[in-house]
C-alpha cells in the first residue's frame, strides 16, 4: 500500500486501525484539501471517536483514527506530569525546593488525576473540593498564593503544549477550552479560600502582588 505523501506529516497524531479496515459506519465526505492534497476522505464517527478513510472505488486504502483529548490525558500521562515537575524546578519557588521534588511531583500528579476525570465527566465538584483543601493547607504551610497558582499553571502549559503537538487542529478549539475550564476553576477555587482566609488573621501569604508582571520593583 501507498500512502500518499500529503498524509506523512499526519503520523505522529493518528494511530493505524487495521481492525476497522472492513466496518462502514455512516460516513461523511470530506475534501482532502484541508489535509495537504486533492480527493476525498470518508469520516464517520462512533462513540465520539472520529474515523477517517481515504476512498477509492469505494473501498478503503487507510483508517486513520485521531487521537482524542481523553485519549491523550490517558496515554500522555507521565510525559506531562514529568514536564509540569521540570517546570516547577526551574521557577526555584521556596516553599516547594523545601517540600522537595518527589513531593512536588505528587503533588502535581493528584492535580492532574483530577484535571483529566473533570474533563472525562464533565464534572468540576472533584476539582472545586481539591482546590479548597489544597488552599487551607498551603496556607496553614505558609505558601504564598502565587507559588500554588504556579502549579495550577505550568500543569496547563504542560497539557497545552501537548494538545498542539499531538490533536488534529480542528480539536485544538475544544481541547484548550476544556483544559483552561478546570484548572481555571481549580485556582479561582484557590484564590477564594486564600482571600477568605487571610481576612481572619494577619498573614503574609496572600502575596496578590506576585501574581501580575511588572511589579518586581515595587
Amino acid at each position: 500500500m501507498i500512502v500518499r505523501p500529503e498524509l506523512a506529516d499526519l503520523r505522529p497524531k493518528i494511530r493505524h486501525d487495521r481492525d476497522r479496515a472492513h466496518s462502514t459506519p455512516a460516513q461523511k465526505p470530506v475534501n482532502l484539501a484541508i489535509l495537504g492534497g486533492p480527493g476525498i476522505l470518508s469520516v464517520a464517527s462512533e462513540k465520539g471517536v472520529a474515523y477517517i478513510s481515504t476512498l477509492w472505488r469505494d473501498k478503503p486504502l487507510l483508517n486513520l483514527v485521531f487521537m482524542t483529548l481523553n485519549d491523550l490525558l490517558h496515554e500522555r500521562t507521565a510525559t506531562i506530569i514529568d514536564e509540569a515537575t521540570g517546570a516547577m524546578a526551574r521557577a526555584h519557588l521556596k516553599n516547594y525546593e523545601k517540600a522537595g521534588s518527589e513531593h512536588t511531583h505528587q503533588r502535581l500528579k493528584a492535580l492532574y488525576v483530577l484535571t483529566a476525570r473533570a474533563v472525562k465527566e464533565r464534572n468540576l465538584g472533584p476539582m472545586i473540593a481539591h482546590a479548597d483543601q489544597v488552599a487551607r493547607e498551603r496556607f496553614a504551610a505558609g505558601f504564598d498564593l502565587w507559588e500554588v497558582q504556579t502549579a495550577f499553571n505550568v500543569l496547563e502549559e504542560a497539557i497545552w503544549s501537548r494538545i498542539l503537538k499531538e490533536l488534529p487542529p480542528s480539536e485544538y478549539a475544544e481541547a484548550l477550552g476544556l483544559i483552561s475550564t478546570v484548572l481555571g476553576t481549580g485556582k479561582d477555587t484557590l484564590a477564594r479560600r486564600y482571600v477568605s482566609l487571610a481576612s481572619k488573621t494577619r498573614a503574609s501569604s496572600l502575596n496578590l502582588q506576585s501574581l501580575f508582571t511588572g511589579t518586581e520593583g515595587v
